[in-house]
């Protein structure tokens, strides 16, 4: 029997992978690709003290999340145009702000996301 690893408090939630988005002649961004969409596992916290400090402050009112995950997440690419992953948890659509690998004892992904119209960017 296998046993799948998930990160300790983790949930099931989507992640929503994008590709390169479409630009017009003035290459402005035109609309995002349809996703790829697959189930993680993730931590999900809410932010409150010093991860809270880290934000500017016009963004601490807005719904930020700390999550972990052994899944690889990423952030947009402005090089490609290659929008953030979009992270749905809860019935609320996030996007990843911040990630990195932390590699101490258990290699995982932490990271931010914050709440976003789906639809609007």
């Amino acid at each position: 029997m296998t046993t799948l690893a998930v990160p300790l408090g983790s949930v099931p939630v989507t992640l929503r992978r994008y590709g390169a988005v479409t630009r017009d002649s003035g290459g402005y961004a035109t609309a995002l690709p349809t996703p790829t969409e697959t189930t993680i596992y993730a931590a999900v916290q809410p932010m409150k003290g010093r991860d809270l400090q880290i934000l500017p402050e016009g963004e601490r009112a807005k719904d930020y999340r700390k999550f972990y995950t052994y899944s690889e997440v990423r952030t947009s690419v402005q090089a490609t145009g290659e929008p953030a992953d979009r992270i749905v948890y809860g019935g609320i659509v996030y996007e990843v702000q911040q990630v990195k690998q932390e590699i101490d004892v258990i290699p995982n992904f932490k990271g931010y996301m914050v709440a976003v119209q789906e639809g609007g960017e």
